[in-house]
């Protein structure tokens, strides 16, 4: 809660989530709440990189393989909880998180600084609303469950009018959602041009594909208006207000379930290494907690205990809460 040393950590907002779920309410940072967040840097350098957790990016940035839960806890059903592990295993582990995140922020701040725009992205926009997305999905978002089921109605009368164009198109009825079908009709009965081919060498029908088709056919387009309104009527439309929360009305992340959650712990998802809490200077002390939430990030409802911990580097006096990963990957 102090407002000095500065925190510098791995995904904070998830941090900030657990810790204000404890009564804390963290600080160090420029109206931030902390002061840099590695994984927020890396996404500014390069927001078309599929991966921005701890581990990938320590092996990107600074060609270092960081310990694996599965390294110290074992695979399947015979995996430990981290409050069952030894601590001659879980202390580097713990440890790693801290080292590894200043080291990350010292390769990553320079090459933002390099660029003015990079550095206003990260300091004026991601960083400051870190803490209000922390907020909106504690609090949750009020959803009109009326108007929804009316959007669900009016997109499947839409892809209605789609799905008999598409047929019109091809010269006869077929399942728009089966790319072997539309795969015969674009390439053996329109013969339009292959643009790339699946790992099995079949003619692609991927969005991009398709994109570039539209220039050429009226069809793809209305395959690609048809899919992009199917993935929104089953994706939202639908699917918000099943998640509706009846007691509040609001749709919450599950990550924000009260803590201790009824069914127990859940573990943490593997791509999501978070709360390394970095004091700005060796040596600096920080407050250490090791109460969180429920994660609701794996689909496992095994029962757990204390799951993540504080250590302290050695090298560099850094502090890190980190918690093991899930078994399943959210995204």
């Amino acid at each position: 809660e102090s407002g000095r040393p500065a925190k510098i950590g791995q995904n904070l907002k998830y941090d900030m989530s657990v810790l204000a779920r404890a009564g804390i309410t963290l600080a160090g940072g420029a109206g931030a709440g902390a002061a840099f967040d590695t994984m927020l840097e890396s996404y500014v350098l390069d927001s078309t990189a599929t991966r921005h957790d701890m581990d990938s990016l320590a092996l990107k940035y600074l060609g270092y393989r960081t310990i694996h839960y599965e390294d110290i806890a074992g695979r399947g059903a015979k995996q430990l909880s981290f409050n069952q592990i030894p601590i001659e295993d879980a202390g580097p582990y713990a440890a790693e998180d801290a080292d590894v995140t200043l080291r990350l922020h010292r390769a990553l701040r320079p090459r933002l600084e390099a660029h003015d725009s990079l550095v206003e992205l990260c300091d004026g926009v991601e960083m400051p609303l870190v803490p209000v997305l922390s907020r909106v999905e504690r609090n949750g978002v009020r959803v009109d469950v009326g108007l929804l089921g009316a959007q669900s109605a009016d997109l499947a009368t839409r892809m209605r009018e789609i799905e008999a164009s598409a047929h019109a198109c091809a010269g006869g009825p077929f399942n728009l959602g089966s790319a072997k079908q539309i795969q015969a009709i674009l390439y053996d009965d329109l013969g339009l041009p292959v643009r790339a081919r699946t790992p099995k060498g079949q003619p692609s029908t991927a969005e991009s594909v398709l994109q570039e088709l539209a220039f050429e056919h009226e069809l793809p387009k209305l395959i690609l208006e048809h899919r992009a309104m199917s993935k929104l009527k089953s994706t939202y439309t639908d699917a918000l207000p099943a998640c509706v929360n009846p007691g509040t009305g609001r749709v919450q992340p599950a990550t924000t379930r009260r803590w201790p959650p009824p069914g127990g712990f859940r573990p943490r998802t593997r791509t999501s290494r978070t709360s390394r809490c970095a004091p700005a200077r060796a040596g600096a002390s920080a407050r250490h907690s090791s109460r969180t939430p429920d994660r609701g990030s794996s689909r496992r409802t095994t029962p757990r205990s204390s799951f993540a911990s504080w250590r302290t580097s050695p090298a560099t006096g850094a502090c890190s809460m980190r918690s093991h990963p899930a078994r399943t990957s959210p995204r």
